[in-house]
């Protein structure tokens, strides 16, 4: 039994972050196509420009020249934490947009591998699934990164006095007008906003693409356990199946590697972050915060901090565990009754297949629920240690 032509041309796993690839562009990074004609390519290059120069380079130049005008531990606190978060993301964003030629041919192994599963019904229905499992992912990253913007802007809104978000550096008077401060804390909440959903983009990215290879390998898992079974097939057929079977593992593997890669560096920083910005944002709820508005903005802004790095581990110690499951999907299969030829190749396999392959962070630690834990426990730690030295 095969699926339909018409659910064949839907099956584009890597479509699951076609959103990703969208929002790229609107944060002008991704270059436009060349298809596209000449006036809308300049006209892109000027709107990347300008994005750059007010959100990308002033935006966050402002909050550094405005703390030397901060004399509350609440808002330097604040401010800071900002500004490492703004950094990160910047980090992240050179990193993904590097190593993008990489990426570019994960998904040509990724349509490669979706071409083959489209004939095999039960291989078809977990690629096909991803999708709707996006749609449950990234509803609470979405939610609490709204969350954020909205609270900080309340939080101005509610205040006695006239405030901007953050602290930051102006060239002129803000205070001058309703006008001129309307349009400052217009200028605020857009760059707030977008570098909020610019590290949803990336905070998402990397899990999400960690949570295809995943089901890639679990596919090619399943097909491995179900060589031999078909007695039709020839025990030639059978051999030719475990060799396409070793080459597929081998583009899954070069995918691991890009992913690899491009992983390693950013969630070494977003670890360091994490931990700080919690500890930050505990200590600011505790002990800074003046009104309901605020404790509920660092609430909200403290929660989204370790969910940054949640999905990734989540998906780092998945992709772990299916790398064992490849193994047990090797001995499952009817190896018994095939070829002398086909039980060497399946041997040199296996063996391969012992192989620790895992996600780290920076080459320091592991990028599993483990490391989470530990980023939890030190984030823990740093508070203990700066709430002793307070009192």
């Amino acid at each position: 039994m095969t699926v339909s032509t018409k659910k064949e041309q839907k099956l584009r796993s890597f479509d699951m972050v076609r959103y990703h690839r969208l929002f790229w562009y609107i944060c002008a990074i991704r270059p436009v196509s060349p298809k596209v004609g000449t006036w809308t390519r300049n006209l892109y290059k000027c709107y990347q420009v300008l994005f750059h120069v007010f959100i990308s380079v002033y935006y966050p130049g402002s909050l550094v020249v405005g703390l030397f005008g901060v004399k509350s531990v609440r808002l330097i606190l604040e401010n800071l934490a900002m500004n490492f978060t703004m950094g990160m993301c910047t980090v992240k964003l050179y990193y993904i947009w590097s190593n993008m030629e990489g990426l570019e041919r994960c998904k040509l192994i990724s349509d490669q591998m979706d071409e083959k599963a489209k004939s095999h019904p039960d291989e078809f229905a977990i690629l096909s699934a991803l999708k709707k499992k996006v749609r449950v992912l990234m509803a609470p990253y979405l939610f609490l990164y709204t969350g954020v913007c909205t609270t900080a802007l309340l939080g101005v809104f509610f205040n006695a006095e006239k405030r901007l978000i953050y602290p930051a550096y102006f060239p002129f008077d803000w205070k001058a007008n309703n006008m001129v401060y309307g349009a400052v804390m217009v200028y605020q909440w857009v760059g707030l906003a977008s570098q909020a959903y610019t590290n949803l983009v990336n905070d998402t990215f990397i899990p999400l693409v960690m949570c295809l290879l995943t089901h890639h390998l679990q596919v090619l898992s399943l097909r491995i356990s179900k060589i031999g079974d078909d007695f039709k097939k020839s025990k030639k057929d059978n051999h030719e199946e475990l060799r396409i079977a070793v080459k597929d593992h081998k583009q899954i593997l070069e995918f691991y590697n890009v992913l690899s890669k491009t992983a390693s560096p950013v969630m070494l920083g977003m670890f360091l972050i994490t931990g700080s910005n919690m500890c930050t944002s505990l200590i600011l709820i505790l002990f800074y915060a003046e009104n309901l508005l605020q404790k509920l903005y660092f609430t909200v802004y403290g929660t989204a901090m370790p969910l940054q790095i949640y999905l990734a581990c989540y998906y780092g110690t998945a992709f772990q565990e299916e790398c064992d499951n490849l193994t047990k999907a090797i001995f499952a299969c009817n190896w018994v009754e095939q070829t002398k030829e086909f039980t060497k190749d399946l041997r040199i396999f296996l063996q391969n297949s012992l192989r620790k392959f895992q996600f780290t962070a920076g080459g320091v630690m592991v990028i599993s629920l483990n490391g989470f834990l530990q980023v939890m426990k030190s984030t823990y730690s740093l508070f203990a240690v700066l709430n002793q030295m307070r009192e």
